[in-house]
Order: C-alpha cells, then structure tokens, then sequence
C-alpha cells in the first residue's frame, strides 16, 4: 500500500478537522513514522479513495510507495496529532480515572484516598491484551489533590485521566495534558479509550464496576467490653481558660487604655459620619488619664474596621454581652446559662475578658447605661477659628485639632467636570455638619479642645453633553459608584462577559455625566475581547459617543491645537471606518497617518493599537508600520499601564479606598510622634531638623503611592526648604525623593528606576559622598527598592559603581538605542562559557538592574539568555538572581518565563540552607510578589509550601521565619503566620541583638504584618513604632541625617502602603490580569497581520 506524506503535523491537523480524510478511514488504524524535519509519514490500513486523494494532494499531501522502516502502529489517525500541556489550574471535582503500573498497586492507592477522605470510588480488573497479566483500573469522585500530584509527577509510574467531555465516560485524557480532537472522538461500546500525555493510546474494558467497599473488610481493633456503673468520685474543679482561636472575629468593641483622647480624635477626624452613628462609647478611670470604652451597635451590617491601637472584643455568640478578644476563645466550652451565671451575673452590663497571660483573665464590667452615642458629643463648624465645643461628658473637655478634610470617600461628588479631562477623583456622598452653632466657649482643659472643621465643596457646572438636573446627576453619580463597586466584588477574569457588561453601562454612564475620557477608556475595554458582532455595535457607539455635538474629524484635524477630544474624535472615527459597514472612510490616508503621528501621545495604549491596526487594514497591509507601532505601545507598557493615561480613575489607587482613610491617618499619627517624640540621641546625632526632612521625604513617598496627591507635594516641599539642595547630598537625595513621588504619583510601579539625568549624578559624587548617599539608598525600600547595595565595600574600593565600572559608565547613558546597545554587549560578555563564575555573578547582577531601562522586546530575549547561564552559580547567588530575574518577567508581563522560573527557583529553594542569608534579605517575598503580579497563585502557594517545610528547624533565623509569615499572609493563611508574629514581637520587647539587627527585624515583622488581614496589620505597625524613642545611631552619615531613624520611618510607611494595597487586592490583581489581556491581543494580532 502506498503512505500519504504529511508535511507537518499541522497540516495533518488540518486535513482532519477539515473532513478532508473521511471519518472511516480516521477511524481505522495506521502506522506511521515522523521525520526529523516534523513531516509524518502515514501508512493507513483503510486506503482513502482517489477522489480524497486527489483533494489531499491539493493540499500539498504526496502519495509514495517507499515504505519506513520503523513505523509506529496507532489505534486511529487522532493518534498521529501529539498531546500539550495543561496546568491543572484546580483539582476536578468529577470522576478521576486512575490507572496504576500494576493490580497489586491498585488498593494502596484506594486505602490512601480513603484516609484522605475520598470514599467515592469503584474498581475494574480485566486481562492484559497478552494474557500476562492482570490491569487495574480506578475510578474516583472529586480525588484529594495530594494524590493527583503523584500522578502529574512525570518520573513516576501513577497515571491520572479525566474525561475529554464533562459528563462523558468513555473518552478520558491524562491529567496534565489536553487533545485538540478529543471531543470528537468516540469509543467503541463498552470501551473505554485513554489519551496519554506522551506514549501511546490505551484501551480498556468498561466495566465491570464494583464498589471499593465491596472489596474492603473492616475489622475491631477488639471484642466489645460491657462496663457497670459505679458512683461519682466528686466533683470537679476546671478552670476556665482563654486561649487562641484559628481566626479573628471581628471587632465590636474596643478598650482604650493608653492614648485614649489622642485615639479618638484621630478616629473621629477620620471616620465617616454614618460610621461614626453606630459607635457608643463610655468613659472611666481618671480624668487625666481615662479610659474609653467604644462599642459598635448592633445591626445587620458588619462593625466598622477602627484600626485602634486598644484590645479589641468580639461578642460570644451564645451571649451578646459578653466579650472576647477578637482571636479569643473560651476553654472549655461551657453551657450558656453556666456562663452567664459565672461571668455576667448582673443584667444590663456590658463584660468582656481582658487576658492577663498565660490563659488566665480578669471580666471587666460597665453598667449598659453608661454608653452614649459617640457622633453626639462631636460637633461640626464650618469656620477654623471656631471657639472650643461644649463639655464632654465628666468634665473631659477634648477638642479636635482644626484640619481640611480633602475630596474623600464620603465627601460630596460635586466637581465641575468639563470635557473629556474629568477630575481623577472620585467622591462618594457627603460628611454632614450638624446646623447649630456652638453655644458657649469653655476654657481648655487637658489635653486642649478638638475642633473639627468641614470645608465647602465647589457647586457642579454641569457637563457637556445634555444637560441633567441635581437630581439626575447625583442619580446618575450614584448608579455608576455601584457599578464600580460591583465590578471589584466580581471574582471572574478580566475579559468576562460579566465585565463585558459592566464596562458598558460605564461607558455610557460617564458620557452621560461629560467624563468622555473616561468613557472612552470603558468603551475600549468593552469591544477588547468582544466577538466580531459585538465589536461592530460597541465601534459604533463609541465613536458616537466621541463624536456627539462635536467637529468632524476633518475639522478636528485642522485644528492648531487639537485636545484630547479631538484626537480621540478622529481615532474613533477611524476605527469605525473599519469595523462598521457604510461608515465614511478617510481620504487621504497618508496624511491623517502623519497626524496620528505627531498627537497620539493623548491615547490610551488600547485605543493607540485600535487605531493603528485600522491604518494597517485600510492600507492594505503595511507590516513595518504595524511592527513600529508594536514596539511604541510595548516601550509605553514598559512600566505598565499607566493610570493616569490607561487606568480609569476607580481602579488608579490599586487599593481599597474604604482602608485608604485608615491607613493614611494612621500615617498621620505616625509622622506625628516622629515629629514629637523624645529620643535618647547619640552625642553626635545629626540635627533633628534634618533627619526630620528625610523623614518627612519618605512619608510623602508612601502617601504618594496611596493616592495623596497634595499631602505628599506639600511634606516633599516642607522637606526641600529644610536642607541645602545646593549641596551634593542634600541636593541628589532631594532630586531623588521628589522623583519617587512623582513616579508615586503618576502610578508608576516601584521598581522603576531613578531618571537617567538623576541617575546620572551618582557618578559626580565624590567616594565618601557616595559612600553616604548610597547608606540612605540600601535603608530606604521607597528610595531604592531593586539595586542591591554594599557602601562600604564600594567605598574601600574606591568604585564609582560596586557592580564594575561598565555600569557607571552605563549609568551615565540617556538615549534608550545606546543603554540597549551597551546592554547587549555586557549580556554576551556574561554568557561566555569560559568566563569564571565569580565575574559572570558580577555581570549578571548589574545586568539584572539595568534590563528595566530596555525595552520588553529586546529584554526578554537578553533575559533568555542570562538565566540559562547561571547554571554554574553558587546556590544562594543562584537562587537571588533568578528571583530577580522572575520580577522581572512579571514587570514585563510574560507569565510563561514567570512559571518556568518558578519551577526552577522551586528546586534552588529546597537546597537552599534555612541559615542561609538570602531568606533573610526577603527573597521569599519577592518572588511571590512577583508570581501574584501575573497571576500565577498555585506557583506562589506551592513555594511558600516549600520554604515552610524548609525552615521550620529550631536554627532557621527569625527574619528568615518571617519572610515565611509574609508568604503564609499573602496566601491568606494568617492563622498560620500569628506565632512568627508573637515571636517577632518577644524578641523586640525583649531588646536582644544590637540597635541594627533590631531595625532588621522591625523591617522584616513590617514587611509580614503588611500582608496580614488589617485588622492585624495596623495595629502591629503601630506598636513596632513604639521602639522610637531608643533608636538613634553614631554613623558617620550624621553629618546629613540619622540613618536609623531614616530607615524605621522607611520601615514603616512601606508597611503601610502595602496594607493598603493588599486591601486592594482586587483591584490591583486585575490591573495585572488587565495589562495581560493588553499584551496578548498585541502578539497576537501582530502574528496575525505579519
């Protein structure tokens, strides 16, 4: 018989999808044999006619007489199409078939997915095809996911199979893999056939079934034993005790026993009025030292997140008056009645358990009656020089220091929105004032009375567009804040049909409201992943939407100033043209190309390639144009999505805006008792002017990266006026700070590097000058987040750069085609095989530091080629390095070097010693940040897995622990970080180590806590804080500022920014997931169309 020669796999693919090789043929066996260039030789045992021999030849399929000598035998031609990987993303809850290497394997296995909880599972035996021996197969419901990774480990002999269809029993494909024919296979009655990963095909009988229980025998340890009844010995005496629970309630009423009046007035400068309306409070202990009690009403909605520094309670549930800890619990559990008989006695009191340490604890009483509303005893005033407010309640007056409360979450939405440059924020309803004025002054007592002032808010214009009434808009303004808060609850990837929606109605919302910039950023996303008939609707009313009451395109166009409406206008215009049939096509396309060119910087990245793939379409194909536009969108994701020009403004702060205000009062105070608090000082401290600059250098970064834009300008400006910026230290660490607020500020993430000019100075720095200012840079995260830094290994030698002089020259470099150019020849020179392992480490690590000033397209090959040289490296330099490497894959976004890395760093990990440094330096950390960047969360939690494993021993470092915390925390596993957490804190408490391993520590337990749920978190912050007043430091950076004061502070607000936009997890994972869905439309198309 002759063999049909296939040129590729591919085209044999083809051919069969196609009906081009009729069903009875594929269904026949075959022999086949693949060459070495990938084209398949096939030998069928059904003949195909001529006539589909003739169809297949136009096809470019060849008929030969020659005959291979090893051709491989094959159930059917779906055979000949090779299986792919794919992640088992979750363990399936439907039936698992498993197929063990022999009988005698098979009830091992059921009596281990017994222990582990499956019982759902039945049996087949049936005869090898030889006769020489006996097969097994099983097949279980919803298997643990511990046995199923047996079966996902390629190296051992368990095999996993799932069925092909949902529902359907007789086609199964191993776990792991998928087939692209699959489903359109079928198997013969009473067969079952069995898709290998690699391998070839296997049948089965189907059935019969049996029950595993059937096959089971359950036997008594022993015989039964009757026992006769005897009297009670006495009675016994058990002590209740309270100990730990697994999870943290949440708080409802919080005891204040140190700072209480300074608490509350920062509460009630920062909590919204209606939250303020559910809180009582009551007021005991001495006057000049009170304690305050604060108790949430009860009510259907869940209790406000205070954030306080006092012990917080939550209710029992068996007894609503009682109070626990919110991690307490009761030992042993006791009846209601007995419990309230033993420690609420009294009607009508309120009684929580305060912990007294080692399980003991003291119930702490008031009366019912001694609570009052709180929002009762604050009033409002419209003016800042308003007298003090009445008395509070036994004669503890305390006023609220004046402040202007900025646009916030619960301040009016009033703001004049004109055209498409809609304001960035976005307001939500207003703190009211109460009407009456104060009625009398009264002396201030101590602490001094507490004002707190409301300003008035600017009166709306109007819109644009058709005009709405108030009650329209504010209607309107409502509808669309429910939307945004219902597309962050949604737990569905960027591109579902259930955003799709949501993007929709967005759109049309902001155009009703004249947020036309807005709108069309909804717009854009809406027909991203649309179906072809969709997109041709959403084209048509966005460039309605765009173009409403407006110029046409051709006058835009001859504008001399065109806006961003206008540029917008013509690009919607232009992409109509396109998607929609009929609409007006452009004349003279060179020219409206040569426009683009010169004003396209106002677009968005989605509408700059929507635009430019339409040039492509309407020119007929112009593939340099198409790869050069590539490249520009590519260079302006280099950071990401920008969110002042990509994001819309409810998902720019990549936080929860309902933790903002906590977090950023919470700041507050912090910057306050920096500012004010006493400190034991070295005798040659710096004075406390200037290091109160670079403190307040550092706040502003952190209150830049939540959002708060006029703040930070004005600490950062405070900051400036108090220090020399003509002098060099002063002058390059003020330049420096000012950049990372503006990065901060226009969303940037924080590993993007210094500007070059600003980097470029570093080299003009004299040694000791440089020696000092990179002391800052290596304490300070905000300052330097990514470059590794030895000050006073560099300053021993004298090196402009510790990395190698390339660098510093490298540094000096401004023109993108020059740093890529210099950047490629230091990668070739690193990937020499002769080159020894110490200079390679060298090359690498600077390298790995410099790739962020590259473009991605030219990066990620670089990239490439670095990783696969560190082969030789030393474990922990190994380990380092590849955790860069992978942060910088995920800043790039490329999820798949991401996973690979991940895998390999998995492996360099287990090796790795549990005393080894770079678990303490954070690198657990700074992988999983980096996993979580590109969604890779099953990567994330088998890792921390793994370390945990690795450093439980009574040896591994406390930092090293923590870094474990930190991953425990991320992956919402807290319950498990807390003991790290206490030992974190017995050790601080108890000064062991010197000053700079404690601030090592305090930045470690900081960088944990931040991950925590935040009820945990801020608290935690606040008491690593409280080591204030010992730290100061005899360096000789004295000569500037105190380093160690510097770093707590640094310490502390990175802590707080990444609570916040832990909180925001939602937001930020999806503006990750939404710069992925950006990037792989780019490739995609562009492997399209070129």
């Amino acid at each position: 018989m002759s063999m049909l020669v296939f040129t590729s796999e591919e085209a044999l693919h083809l051919a069969l999808t196609s009906g081009l090789v009729p069903a009875e043929v594929q269904a026949a066996p075959a022999r086949y044999h693949r060459t070495p260039d990938g084209a398949l030789h096939v030998l069928p045992e059904v003949m195909p006619a001529k006539e589909v021999l003739a169809r297949l030849a136009s096809l470019g399929v060849q008929e030969t007489r020659s005959r291979a000598k090893e051709a491989t035998p094959v159930l059917c031609w779906a055979e000949l199409v090779t299986s792919r990987r794919a992640p088992l993303e979750t363990a399936p809850t439907g039936p698992v078939l498993f197929l063990p290497p022999s009988a005698d394997a098979l009830l091992p296995l059921a009596g281990e997915m017994l222990r582990l909880g499956c019982d759902r599972q039945e049996v087949c035996f049936a005869q090898t095809a030889e006769g020489s021996g006996q097969r097994a197969l099983l097949r279980a419901m919803a298997p643990p996911y511990f046995t199923l990774t047996r079966a996902l480990d390629a190296a051992g002999p368990l095999r996993a199979f799932v069925p092909a269809v949902p529902g359907q029993l007789s086609v199964w494909v191993e776990v792991g893999y998928t087939h692209p024919l699959a489903r359109t296979l079928q198997a013969p009655v009473g067969t079952l056939l069995l898709i290998r990963g690699e391998g070839p095909w296997l049948t089965a009988p189907d059935g019969p079934w049996t029950d595993l229980y059937q096959h089971t025998d359950l036997r008594l340890p022993a015989p039964g034993e009757d026992w006769t009844p005897a009297p009670t010995p006495g009675r016994l005496t058990v002590p209740l005790r309270l100990t730990r629970a697994a999870r943290m309630e949440p708080a409802s009423l919080w005891v204040l026993r140190e700072n209480a009046l300074a608490q509350v007035e920062s509460l009630v400068h920062t909590l919204p009025e209606p939250l303020l309306a559910q809180l009582r409070f009551a007021v005991t202990g001495p006057a000049e030292a009170p304690c305050i009690v604060l108790r949430a009403r009860a009510g259907r909605e869940r209790p406000p997140e205070l954030g306080l520094s006092g012990m917080a309670y939550a209710p029992l549930p068996q007894l609503a008056d009682l109070f626990l800890p919110c991690d307490g619990l009761l030992e042993p559990p006791v009846r209601r009645d007995r419990l309230r008989a033993l420690l609420v006695p009294q009607a009508d009191t309120v009684t929580w358990l305060h912990p007294t340490g080692g399980g003991g604890f003291r119930a702490e009483r008031l009366p019912e009656s001694a609570f009052q509303p709180l929002d009762t005893w604050v009033d409002y005033v419209v003016d800042t020089h308003a007298d003090a407010l009445m008395p509070w309640v036994r004669s503890a007056s305390f006023d609220f220091a004046a402040f202007e409360a900025a646009e916030g979450e619960w301040q009016s939405a009033a703001r004049a929105v004109q055209s498409d440059e809609a304001a960035d924020r976005s307001s939500r309803g207003t703190r009211r004032g109460r009407s009456e004025e104060p009625t009398s002054s009264v002396a201030p007592a101590s602490p001094p009375p507490i004002v707190a002032v409301r300003v008035a808010q600017p009166v709306p214009t109007g819109a644009r567009l058709a005009p709405l009434t108030p009650a329209q808009s504010n209607a309107v303004e409502e509808e669309l804040g429910a939307l945004e808060k219902s597309f962050l609850a949604l737990e569905v990837p960027a591109d579902s049909p259930q955003r799709q929606e949501l993007w929709t109605r967005m759109a049309e919302l902001n155009g009703r409201l004249g947020r036309k910039r807005e709108a069309s950023l909804c717009w854009t996303r809406a027909l991203w992943s649309a179906s072809d008939t969709e997109t041709t609707e959403l084209v048509r009313r966005w460039a309605d939407s765009e173009n409403e009451g407006g110029a046409s395109p051709a006058e835009r166009m001859a504008s001399p100033a065109p806006t961003g409406d206008d540029v917008r206008g013509v690009a919607s215009s232009l992409v109509r043209a396109v998607r929609v049939p009929g609409a007006p096509v452009p004349v003279d396309l060179a020219a409206l190309q040569r426009w683009l060119d010169r004003h396209d910087a106002e677009l968005d990245v989605r509408t700059l390639w929507l635009t430019r793939t339409a040039l492509d379409t309407l020119a007929g194909g112009d593939a340099l144009g198409l790869a050069r536009a590539s490249d520009r969108v590519l260079e302006l994701l280099e950071r990401g999505l920008s969110l002042a020009r990509d994001v819309p403004r409810f998902l720019r702060a990549g936080t929860d805006s309902a933790q903002v205000p906590r977090v950023v009062a919470q700041l507050e105070a912090l910057l306050e008792r920096f500012e004010h608090t006493p400190r034991r000082r070295s005798s040659i401290e710096a004075a406390p002017a200037l290091t109160l600059a670079y403190v307040r250098y550092v706040f502003a970064v952190g209150l830049a990266r939540l959002g708060q834009a006029d703040r930070a300008r004005t600490l950062a400006s405070a900051a400036s006026e108090a220090v020399d910026t003509k002098e060099a230290i002063h002058g390059f660490l003020s330049r420096a700070y000012g950049a990372r607020v503006a990065q901060a500020l226009e969303g940037q993430p924080p590993e993007t590097p210094l500007p070059s000019d600003i980097a470029a100075e570093l080299n003009a720095l004299s040694t000791f000058q440089r020696y000092k200012v990179d002391r800052l840079r290596q304490a300070s995260v905000l300052l330097e987040p990514s470059e590794r830094l030895d000050p006073a290994r560099a300053f021993g030698r004298g090196a402009r750069d510790l990395r190698g002089e390339e660098f510093a020259t490298l540094r000096d470099l401004k023109e993108p085609a020059q740093v890529a150019a210099q950047v490629e020849t230091l990668t070739a020179r690193a990937t020499e095989a002769t080159l020894p392992a110490e200079e390679r480490q060298r090359l690498i690590g600077g390298l790995l530091d410099t790739l962020p000033r590259v473009a991605p397209a030219r990066a990620l090959p670089l990239l490439n080629r670095l990783v696969a040289s560190m082969e030789a490296l030393p474990g922990e330099a190994q380990a380092v390095m590849l955790g860069d490497a992978l942060t910088l894959a995920a800043l790039f976004g490329r999820a798949d070097h991401a996973m690979t890395l991940a895998a390999r760093l998995r492996k360099v990990l287990s090796a790795l010693a549990p005393t080894s440094p770079a678990w303490s330096r954070g690198i657990l950390g700074v992988i999983l940040r980096g996993l979580r960047r590109v969604g890779l969360s099953r990567e994330a939690a088998e890792l921390v897995d793994a370390a945990q494993e690795r450093l439980t021993g009574p040896k591994t470092p406390l930092t090293a622990r923590l870094g474990v915390a930190a991953g425990l925390s991320m992956q919402g596993r807290t319950a498990e970080a807390v003991d790290v957490f206490d030992a974190a804190f017995e050790s601080l408490g108890a000064a062991k180590g010197g000053l700079p391993e404690r601030l090592t520590l305090m930045r470690s337990l900081a960088s944990a806590l931040a991950h925590a749920p935040v009820e945990l978190a801020l608290p935690g912050l606040a008491r690593i804080s409280e080591g204030l007043p010992i730290v100061t430091d005899s360096y000789n950076t004295n000569s500037h500022f105190c380093l160690s004061v510097v770093e707590l502070a640094d310490a502390l607000v990175q802590g707080h920014v990444e609570v916040a936009q832990g909180t925001g997890a939602r937001a930020r994972s999806w503006l990750d997931e939404d710069e992925f869905l950006v990037r792989r439309r780019i490739h995609r198309e562009l492997e399209e169309r070129t």
